[in-house]
């Protein structure tokens, strides 16, 4: 079994250029919401602003990838959709206060005992690319078992 990731289908990086490809653009958003959102929420954002930062990516990828060579030996597209999604990640945690729970101090307690993920992002977005591909996949075949 090998460590490296599936690489994100050329195929469908040359179809979601076409922003009339809703057949790309479902495949696309089905398997990269839900890393998007897993990111987001790993950094502790609430489901809401995750969804927010998703689509924030999403539109981002969609503005942009027409211009966005496919060149593998220059850098993977992951790489680059790694680099937007934490900096919309960043915008959205630091562009105002943060809601604070205003909660009983023995569950903070409890919760500050778990710690942080402490994962490289791109290692971070690898394994939740995988992890997102695979229910993918499950998902496309589960009508055959």
């Amino acid at each position: 079994m090998t460590n490296a990731s599936p690489e994100t289908r050329a195929s469908l990086l040359i179809r979601v250029r076409d922003s009339a490809d809703q057949a790309a653009w479902c495949e696309f958003v089905e398997i990269y919401w839900p890393v998007i959102i897993r990111l987001a929420r790993l950094r502790g954002m609430q489901q809401a602003d995750a969804d927010d930062v998703a689509q924030t990516v999403l539109l981002a990828v969609a503005k942009s990838i027409e211009r966005r060579e496919h060149d593998r030996q220059q850098s993977r597209f992951r790489t680059w959709l790694n680099r937007v999604a934490q900096n919309a990640i960043i915008n959205a945690l630091t562009r105002g206060k943060p809601d604070r729970g205003a909660g009983d101090s023995g569950l903070l307690a409890m919760l500050e005992q778990h710690p942080a993920v402490a994962m490289a992002d791109s290692d971070l977005l690898r394994l939740e690319y995988r992890r997102e591909v695979f229910r993918w996949a499950a998902k496309q075949i589960k009508r055959e078992f």
